[in-house]
């Protein structure tokens, strides 16, 4: 393909079919024509490096659909950096004071954690062995074995119970009030006896919603030690940037960055006096027709576009890790959501990828990881119809634009909150930088497709414009590479 030249005053404009350089021309400003080979970074790199942050739900226990040694090549392919399981208390407290690993899932944490992924290890599950199966000391000292035993840095967080409103808690102590008064007495007892063997583990709660709100107002001294809370922001039947909930849950407009902000931010430096960090252990979009059960299903495409979008918001307002529910689908009924929610598909279909897993691949190989947010008010978008719109968003509709650092290079994303409308959809938009760094390059990228994007790049005197950007559903990467 023809290498496209164009002379822009002090600046030399180099379009590919992937990559426009911005080039600081010399005194004499010649321009010789030329022709290239075209360079298309959408060929898969030689190996993805894991980006921080990046995670997924397994389930190593679930066998054969979840056979490690054929999911790990997979994760280790897609980036991951972490994920989120666990066994049961009572597969490894057999009789009462004897704790002992299964092998299997002994195995599953060495290979995992051998191939440098991070485990979040989840710590759940009634113990029949006890009068009480939710004794909260028995379950302290299972917890301080776990500690002892999986440590960190190969544990990345301890994990005090998955979704307590809905495995064993109620079922056990009826009632909000009651229930969630004995889960914050168990959060107390396994964050100080994992702390007492392990002082710089990270312990995690997993409450949420209004049970959280009531469990700050009652028993906010049983949380005074945790280093972080869980939240699983599922959308279920809106888009990627909003919240089923709705206030003092969310603000006004039930936006996703609300709901967590609100929850780890507001309400716990209120009643803890400081903020909790956040880290999301689920989220995902099941890739069904029609609805069942609460949740609305989408597309394949739209879940590839959804997930990135959600990610990208957790991570550029404060999320430390970002976990998709989950890797595996769990089975094959087209119609069951609990089948479908994986990256990639079942066992019996070979664990094909779906495009869901190449988008993620897509974020990081552009992330990896050292990627810091950029909060500063780089650009501005601009919109055809016009509507120009400042750095970064969190709307539950419209253009959206957020910044991130690697290294010397930036890089944006772009896309159009709401529904998925499919890529035909897109708007023409133009990023204006008025203060941009010198430029060695610029890649534009479609993150669901892979397909590059032939924008335009023009502009002198460090101002530059990036025009051509399509602003739809689905979200476009532009990095900034420096020179």
């Amino acid at each position: 393909m023809k290498r496209i030249q164009l002379n822009m005053g002090k600046y030399l404009i180099v379009q590919t079919s992937f990559f426009i350089a911005l080039i600081l021309l010399s005194g004499s400003g010649q321009i010789a024509a030329q022709s290239a080979e075209s360079t298309n970074l959408t060929q898969p790199a030689a190996e993805t490096p894991m980006m921080r942050g990046l995670g997924v739900g397994t389930h190593f226990g679930r066998k054969p659909n979840w056979d490690v040694d054929k999911v790990l090549p997979l994760l280790k392919e897609m980036g991951v950096s972490v994920i989120r399981d666990g066994p049961e208390w009572a597969t490894v407290e057999k009789t009462k004071g004897h704790y002992e690993i299964p092998p299997d899932d002994q195995y599953w944490f060495d290979k995992v954690t051998q191939s440098g992924i991070r485990v979040v290890l989840v710590l759940m599950r009634r113990n029949d062995i006890y009068e009480n199966p939710l004794d909260p000391d028995a379950f302290a000292r299972w917890a301080a074995y776990m500690a002892r035993t999986w440590k960190s840095p190969q544990v990345l967080a301890y994990e005090i119970w998955n979704e307590p409103p809905n495995f064993d808690f109620p079922e056990l102590y009826g009632k909000d009030s009651d229930w969630i008064q004995k889960y914050s007495e168990m959060v107390r007892k396994a964050t100080d006896a994992i702390h007492k063997v392990n002082p710089n583990a990270t312990v995690l709660h997993n409450l949420e919603e209004q049970q959280w709100f009531t469990a700050l107002e009652k028993y906010s001294s049983d949380y005074a030690h945790v280093d972080g809370m869980d939240l699983h922001p599922y959308p279920m039947r809106v888009p990627a940037e909003g919240s089923p909930d709705a206030p003092p849950i969310t603000d006004a407009d039930h936006s996703l960055v609300s709901y967590l902000t609100i929850s780890a931010i507001d309400y716990s430096k209120k009643y803890l006096g400081h903020p909790l960090p956040m880290y999301v252990g689920e989220y995902g979009f099941p890739v069904i027709k029609g609805e069942r059960n609460g949740w609305k299903g989408v597309t394949e495409t739209a879940q590839a576009a959804y997930e990135v979008r959600g990610m990208l918001q957790g991570l550029h307002y404060g999320v430390k890790l970002w976990c998709f529910y989950d890797m595996v689908n769990d089975g094959t009924d087209p119609k069951e959501e609990e089948d479908n929610f994986g990256l990639v598909r079942n066992i019996d279909q070979n664990y094909e990828p779906k495009p869901a897993f190449y988008s993620l691949q897509r974020v990081a190989r552009l992330m990896g990881a050292d990627w810091q947010i950029d909060t500063r008010a780089r650009a501005t978008l601009d919109t055809t119809p016009a509507s120009a719109m400042v750095v970064n968003a969190s709307l539950v509709r419209g253009p959206q634009m957020f910044w991130f650092r690697v290294g010397k290079d930036y890089i944006t994303y772009v896309w159009k909150a709401g529904e998925y409308e499919g890529p035909t959809s897109a708007v023409t938009g133009a990023i204006i930088w008025s203060n941009a760094p010198r430029l060695a390059r610029v890649e534009v990228q479609d993150l669901v497709t892979g397909k590059e994007v032939p924008a335009t790049l023009s502009g002198a005197k460090g101002k530059v414009t990036l025009s051509g950007v399509p602003v739809g559903s689905n979200p476009i990467a532009i990095r900034w590479v420096a020179k």
